[in-house]
């Protein structure tokens, strides 16, 4: 039983990261996530975690990517009304950040230079 608590408070306490996270990036994300962050929102942020990058991807391919994060569960419907959300969200915030350096998000593995963990290169 303890260990269903202690995994159940670090789910919790990651979400909460998570949609602070994008919060802070994104801060008119509710315009384009009508409840809590789900799988399809995770994905585009994932991917698109600089808003330029969501922004020059542009709306039908953060459609696309709203489908494969799915899983099939959102409808095309919907699909076709978050993914111009998603990028007007994008908008507000290099309107509002500009070319600030702050929000490049780097992810890891993604850098300069980086390759991969020591047992990928064939290292001990």
């Amino acid at each position: 039983m303890r260990t269903c608590q202690w995994l159940t408070e670090q789910a919790t306490s990651h979400k909460v990261r998570i949609r602070e996270l994008a919060r802070q990036l994104f801060p008119t994300r509710n315009d384009a996530v009508d409840s809590e962050l789900r799988g399809a929102d995770l994905a585009v942020l994932e991917r698109y975690g600089d808003p330029r990058a969501l922004l020059a991807a542009g709306p039908q391919r953060v459609a696309a990517l709203l489908r494969a994060g799915s899983t099939g569960r959102m409808s095309a419907a919907k699909v076709q009304v978050r993914a111009p959300a998603w990028v007007g969200v994008a908008q507000a915030a290099v309107e509002l950040y500009g070319d600030d350096p702050a929000i490049a998000v780097r992810r890891p593995g993604r850098r300069a230079g980086h390759r991969g963990p020591p047992a990928a290169r064939g290292a001990g």
